[in-house]
């Protein structure tokens, strides 16, 4: 089944859910890839012109297609199969999310065939349509979540316009966007050791810390919970995680 909602998040309604907004638990993305979904996501990345033929997700690892640089810093590790809701840890731009939501999909039909839930962000979907109508035929949810409506919405199974303000906003005296992930506003007690040396390193650092250093130093589970539990958050413009006032207020 494929999803598509316009403006905001919706509830999540499935025995296994990976999405693309901070849980507690954390999974990596490596699966061996169905033909169908290498075919797709071949067929997706040539209009790049930079088509990727890969049989695992692994692979992406050692692409030399620029769009592979998206997934260097991906959890290419074993994907976990369990009830619940997880973040799977990987790019959520375009088109890697939709590389991502192929492959998880393939695999999760293979092993469940029913009741899983995939989120992903794109607002490149209108582009790749022809692509996305094969995830129709799955028995779980492919959902994408966008701020590009598009007249091509008529191809999904669902479509779900949310829209999180006032029109009166489009004046732009103040405008408020919907938070598509809101972390939580104060951390659960018993963070791990490591959370908290990363988090006082960054403090000590002046407030920030490169993204490639934290990796380095802390690992990738360490970084992903972090921004979890809202002490930091990301910066793609210069590719550093920089202390929130929710870190600076537990002293």
């Amino acid at each position: 089944m494929l999803e598509l909602v316009v403006g905001g998040l919706i509830e999540r309604n499935a025995d296994y859910v990976y999405t693309f907004c901070p849980t507690e638990r954390y999974t990596g993305i490596g699966v061996s890839l169905e033909p169908e979904a290498s075919m797709l996501i071949y067929a997706l990345t040539a209009r790049y012109n930079q088509p990727i033929h890969i049989t695992h997700t692994r692979q992406l690892k050692d692409c030399t297609s620029p769009i592979c640089l998206l997934f260097q810093y991906a959890d290419l590790e074993d994907l976990k199969v369990e009830r619940g809701e997880a973040t799977y840890v990987a790019p959520v731009v375009d088109p890697a999310s939709l590389v991502v939501a192929i492959a998880l999909a393939y695999a999760l039909e293979r092993r469940l065939r029913g009741g899983w839930l995939v989120e992903v962000y794109s607002d490149a979907w209108p582009q790749h349509v022809d692509v996305l109508l094969y995830l129709k035929a799955l028995r779980g949810v492919v959902r994408i979540y966008t701020t590009t409506l598009s007249e091509r919405a008529m191809a999904a199974d669902r479509v779900v316009v949310n829209h999180a303000f006032k029109a009166e906003a489009l004046g732009l005296k103040e405008y408020r966007g919907y938070p598509w992930c809101t972390p939580p506003t104060a951390p659960p007690p018993g963070v791990e050791e490591e959370v908290e040396e990363l988090v006082r390193t960054a403090v000590e650092s002046g407030g920030f810390i490169s993204l490639k250093y934290a990796l380095e130093q802390f690992g990738q589970r360490a970084v992903a919970r972090a921004i979890a539990l809202g002490l930091l958050r990301y910066d793609p413009t210069t590719m550093s995680l920089k202390v929130t006032e929710a870190a600076l207020g537990r002293g």
